[in-house]
């Protein structure tokens, strides 16, 4: 009887995977069309913007330039300039000293999904 019921819900898992199995295989299918009608035009990557970049060239890179167009900068005391691009700069320094917001982010979630581990580990020896 248990093995009956072990095959049923086997096949009931295999059924329900089914659906999801077309869909894939019908998603890859379609690329794969899209890819051999296409094959002259390499696929546009877009530009890299790491946040630095300058398009006035006044120095002060446009995610901190009040007036990113203007290579002027409206006419800002030139005092004040070499403060945003002091400013600019070490912020870039700290930033590669600290890595990105998202290596942050993984670290800690993986030291929570760690301590996890080691908590239901520790809950299961207990229990024997």
């Amino acid at each position: 009887m248990k093995r009956l019921i072990v095959i049923l819900m086997l096949i009931a898992l295999l059924g329900s995977m089914y659906p999801m199995a077309v869909l894939a295989e019908d998603e890859e299918e379609e690329e794969e069309e899209e890819e051999e009608e296409n094959p002259e035009e390499p696929p546009e990557e877009p530009p890299e913007e790491d946040g630095w970049g300058d398009s006035d060239g006044d120095g002060i890179p446009d995610q901190f330039d009040p007036f990113p167009d203007d290579p002027d900068n409206a006419d800002m005391p030139e005092d004040v300039v070499d403060q945003f691009i002091q400013a600019a700069e070490n912020i870039k320094e700290l930033e590669g000293l600290l890595g990105s917001e998202d290596e942050g982010r993984y670290r800690r979630g993986r030291r929570r999904r760690r301590r996890r581990r080691r908590r239901r580990r520790r809950r299961r020896r207990r229990r024997r």
